[in-house]
């Protein structure tokens, strides 16, 4: 069913005008992706790579390959918090030689061509390596060895990694579990000569080497003996160990880094990491026999050790990637199958009980599919023509759909104005119906003010009249008369009583002749009575002067209601002047701070300010100075 489906969708794909890719480019792009979704579902998995032995894997697999093989989430996690807290843990006291060496290492190499002048690679590689020394916590710088391993990885993630910018933080952290993962895994034979065992280790690989050497080309092996044995000795085992060893040690600490190009470079290591998880499984000493095999011909032409050192330094960069493959399925396949699958159950699950004798059935619908029906060149046409005017019609009615909507809500939007202007402008009417029905009670009280001050204005002038007749005549008065010849206070009327004691907004009818005149006492002298009659007559001006101020008693308590209202308005103006202005409350000790310059031009702006909130409460503007002068005119 699997292939029967993947070769139906491959063959619809191949019905397109023009198709760009063959049909087995098709078929393993699908059995890939599939693969690269299995193996991210189960990552258990990855067992079932060892069928790639001998194959490279294409990119996207690669780099999910690596990442399972080498995962290590205690890293991962330590590297999250030192980028989460800023750890200095981050930059190693070496950072910027480290960071120096690594662009001129990507900048010089030869094989690093497609990684150089690639800044998310240089800032990934910069950032790992200066993370790795600091973690190592040792007073002595990293070793060259370490920037060439590192590069393998970032070949691998330069697909995710922009030539512009700076690699992010997850693919530093992938980088991070990668290599330092790698670099605690590597076989003593790739370390640095102090570790423990490194002679041992060293000592076995070269003596693996030189059995799979004299087992498939003698001839080499003895070559290599030769050109390493000394100058009176014979060729020997010895010799050719000896040799090996000193052949592959620089190959093997960088694991061939700088040696080969960067695609065969990676399909040998997806040969090393799709079996880490295998410890019979040895692809290092047949990868390295087969790369000694390939320049064969240029050691034959060696006469000495150095001129092979500088043949392997030099030829090993112009091998190809189908060499290694053709050498390995000619020689070492069925050795390197066995060592791999020598833990497996089965090479493949079984599915079928009919099938579990042998090898799985070969691929049986590569030439059988059902494709669909054959169709003329105007049928095509029309067939477009109908999906496209299909389509069109789609997008229409999309768009009528939109502006039906946009329509609404533009309706919608439009009635809630109306709404709005409609109440606002009921209110406006109110609020002017409000203001001229005050304005009118304004003009009202003010004509009835007008009144009494006109009415209080002509008894003033009459008691003035009367005051200056008592002044002439006590002038004009014989200093020797008798005191039976005074002026008699009595003769004097008692000024009419003020209309604040009796009536609002009306004056009392003047009292008649007959009313009693004060009593005084017997024997007071003239100037005596003439001092008590003024102050009675100015105690009768004063109260009547606080009736036109003030009113009667209800009058009154109206007037001191009204004052209290205003002055707590005018409070509240204020403050919102003071917040308004300065963003605050102005307290006294601010007043006192200020020149007098700036207080002045304060207290003129809170002063607009209050007049500005009290027009804008009563509603008044220009009408107030138009009803103010009205009023004027109607007093005069």
């Amino acid at each position: 069913m699997l292939d029967m489906a993947l070769n139906n969708e491959v063959a619809r794909e191949l019905l397109e005008d023009h198709p760009v890719n063959t049909k087995s480019d098709l078929v393993l792009g699908h059995a890939r992706d599939g693969a690269v979704s299995l193996l991210q579902r189960w990552p258990d998995m990855r067992d079932k790579l060892h069928l790639c032995l001998n194959q490279p894997l294409p990119p996207t697999l690669r780099q999910l390959a690596w990442k399972l093989h080498l995962r290590n989430s205690k890293l991962r996690r330590q590297y999250a918090t030192a980028v989460k807290t800023e750890s200095p843990s981050l930059k190693s006291p070496w950072h910027r030689e480290i960071c120096q060496k690594c662009e001129d290492i990507l900048q010089s190499e030869p094989t690093f061509k497609p990684l150089a002048n690639h800044y998310g690679v240089l800032t990934a590689m910069q950032s790992v390596l200066s993370y790795y020394h600091a973690s190592l916590q040792t007073a002595s710088t990293l070793p060259d060895m370490d920037y060439l391993l590192l590069v393998p990885f970032l070949a691998v993630t330069q697909n995710t990694l922009s030539g512009d910018s700076a690699a992010g933080d997850n693919v530093k952290a992938l980088l991070v579990e990668e290599f330092i993962t790698y670099m605690a895994q590597r076989p003593g034979y790739m370390r640095e000569s102090g570790v423990r065992d490194f002679s041992d280790e060293k000592l076995v690989f070269a003596d693996t080497v030189a059995d799979l050497l004299q087992q498939h080309d003698d001839h080499l092996a003895t070559a290599i003996s030769t050109a390493f044995a000394t100058e009176k000795g014979t060729p020997s085992r010895t010799n050719l160990v000896e040799g090996l060893k000193t052949l592959l040690q620089p190959l093997l600490r960088v694991m061939f880094v700088g040696y080969l190009q960067l695609d065969c470079l990676l399909y040998i290591w997806d040969q090393y990491i799709i079996g880490l998880d295998i410890p019979a499984y040895q692809v290092l000493p047949t990868i390295s026999t087969v790369l000694l095999m390939l320049l064969r011909e240029h050691f034959f032409k060696c006469k000495n050790s150095h001129q092979m050192e500088q043949v392997l330094t030099s030829h090993s960069r112009k091998l190809h990637m189908h060499q290694f493959q053709y050498e390995i399925n000619k020689r070492f396949y069925r050795t390197l199958h066995a060592q791999i699958h020598k833990d497996d159950k089965s090479t493949m699950p079984v599915l079928d009980p009919t099938q579990s004798v042998g090898m799985p059935p070969p691929w049986t619908h590569w030439s059988v599919e059902k494709l669909p029906p054959r169709q003329k060149a105007h049928d095509r046409r029309q067939a477009r023509e109908e999906r496209e005017a299909q389509r069109l019609r789609f997008v229409e009615q999309q768009k009528a759909e939109v502006d039906m909507k946009q329509e609404d809500e533009l309706a919608r939007r439009k009635e809630e104005e109306r709404q709005l202007e409609l109440a606002l402008e009921q209110s406006r009417r109110q609020q002017d119906q409000e203001r001229l029905a005050l304005e009118q009670e304004l003009d009202t009280e003010r004509q009835a003010r007008y009144e009494l001050q006109k009415r209080a204005d002509n008894q003033i002038a009459i008691l003035q009249k009367q005051i200056d007749e008592l002044k002439r005549m006590k002038d004009t008065k014989p200093k020797s008369a008798a005191p039976s010849e005074t002026l008699s206070a009595l003769s004097l009327k008692a000024p009419p009583p003020s209309a604040a004691t009796h009536v609002t907004r009306t004056w009392p009818v003047a009292p008649s002749p007959a009313r009693s005149e004060p009593s005084r006492p017997p024997g007071t002298p003239d100037a005596v009575r003439a001092e008590t009659i003024m102050r009675d007559l100015v105690g009768r001006i004063m109260q009547g002067t606080n009736f036109l101020a003030h009113g009667s008693d209800d009058e009154k308590d109206t007037l001191d209601q009204q004052t209290r209202q205003s002055l707590q308005a005018y409070n509240k103006d204020h403050r919102e002047a003071e917040i308004e202005i300065f963003g605050r409350r102005i307290s006294s000790r601010d007043w006192n701070n200020m020149a007098s310059g700036e207080r002045t031009n304060t207290q003129g702006r809170l002063t607009d300010a209050v007049r500005r909130k009290v027009e804008q409460r009563h509603g008044i503007n220009g009408q107030r100075g138009a009803n103010s002068q009205h009023s004027t005119n109607s007093r005069r």
